[in-house]
């Protein structure tokens, strides 16, 4: 079992490498025996746990590089700021300083931080920051690029981290299911930000100087579209919780 549980984590842990581009991990033995200790004493299985203990012993190693001024650490870090930045639409240079910006930020944080092992999370919630007061002062390129941006992962601390992975899985399965059923892309933008940004229709009327009944308009016909597709419904009735038993008497 414990060479299973331990092939199953270097499986996702080499994964999540590769997607993020980690560099810290010098002995993936000892790491992945990290994982299997965190596993045993939060008693939990499954992907979704393995990947939770992944991200919190990275960030906690991030964290100590970080204080040790590894300057591999602060590239990493940066990197993850380009990366997020790219993602919202904006060029090279601009990534550049907004991926600069955050990392000033979450170094100058890093004496007041009392959960290490959610750092990765607190960088995207620094990064989601500073995207947000850039797109004060330019409009969005694109209806996409807005989307991207205010996508990022809501703030997280300890306690919430396995429900942040769900969501963020659930939420990114959802936008490209609207990107691929909806093709005009007003209405995917509004029904997008109706459903994982919980605007309202005026919210985005608003945001694109549009009369009211643009909005609505645009979030009556995906609608309408969408209760007639078949994976659409059946991947909106997986999302439903399962009937409880009916009580003993």
């Amino acid at each position: 079992m414990t060479d299973e549980l331990s092939n199953q984590i270097t499986a996702l842990l080499r994964a999540m490498i590769q997607r993020n581009s980690w560099q810290l991990i010098d002995d993936e033995a000892a790491f992945v025996q990290q994982v299997i200790a965190a596993l045993t004493a939060s008693a939990t299985t499954g992907d979704k746990a393995i990947s939770q203990a992944i991200l919190r012993l990275y960030g906690q190693l991030l964290y100590r590089q970080l204080v040790a001024r590894e300057e591999r650490a602060a590239e990493e870090l940066w990197l993850m700021g380009v990366r997020g930045a790219f993602r919202s639409g904006l060029d090279s240079n601009q990534a550049s300083d907004i991926a600069q910006e955050t990392v000033t930020r979450i170094v100058a944080s890093l004496p007041k931080m009392h959960d290490p092992g959610a750092l990765i999370f607190y960088t995207f919630r620094v990064l989601r920051t500073v995207l947000r007061e850039q797109r004060e002062d330019d409009a969005p390129s694109s209806l996409d690029a807005l989307v991207e941006a205010r996508a990022l992962p809501e703030p997280t601390d300890a306690t919430t981290v396995a429900a942040e992975v769900e969501r963020q899985v659930l939420n990114q399965q959802l936008l490209e299911l609207l990107r691929r059923k909806l093709p005009n892309e007003f209405e995917r933008i509004v029904l997008i930000r109706v459903l994982l940004l919980d605007d309202k229709p005026r919210d985005v009327a608003r945001s694109f100087k549009l009369p009211l009944y643009r909005a609505n308009v645009a979030k009556y016909h995906a609608l309408q579209l969408l209760r007639g597709d078949a994976e659409f419904m059946q991947f909106c009735q997986s999302l439903r919780p399962p009937d409880k038993p009916p009580s003993a008497a």
